[in-house]
């Protein structure tokens, strides 16, 4: 018995140290809690504000990306394109006999314009609605925009 009662004493010292066991119990149950709540706020509230962060700057990027090949696709101007000459087409064994913009046959005799860097025909009107939008060749994209060239002889 009397070991009992000593255990007993051993374990109501511990609980009760210096009189302050029920507020340091209490305090340590809402304490804890609270702080570990915070701390997981805190980092969620981290990990947002850097998605944000990296959301905008790829926005940016984004936007200035497109910026740069809406630039690369826009057409050429106008005057650039009435200045590629039109000619008759004479259909010859082995050239292309279909504007490949329309599918359309093209026949002896018909107005065509001719492509400076690769020779494709077209119809005109197709090949200067092409043009309002695009800056190459629509079959093999061959650029219609000159490039200044460097001292290496590399296109800049």
């Amino acid at each position: 018995m009397e070991n009992s009662n000593y255990s007993q004493d051993s374990r109501s010292a511990l609980i009760h140290v210096h009189g302050h066991s029920g507020i340091l119990a209490l305090s340590l149950t809402i304490v804890c809690p609270l702080l570990a709540v915070l701390f997981i706020f805190l980092f969620f509230k981290l990990l947002c504000r850097s998605h944000i962060m990296v959301q905008r700057y790829e926005m940016s990027n984004y936007s200035s990306n497109t910026t740069m090949q809406k630039n690369q696709h826009d057409g050429i101007d106008a005057k650039e394109v009435h200045s590629i000459s039109i000619e008759l087409f004479e259909g010859e064994t082995g050239s292309d006999t279909q504007c490949s913009i329309c599918l359309g046959d093209l026949a002896d005799g018909d107005k065509v314009k001719v492509m400076p860097l690769c020779n494709h025909v077209f119809h005109p009107e197709c090949i200067d609605m092409w043009l309002s939008s695009h800056s190459s060749c629509p079959l093999c994209r061959a650029s219609l925009i000159s490039r200044p060239v460097s001292d290496l002889g590399m296109p800049v």
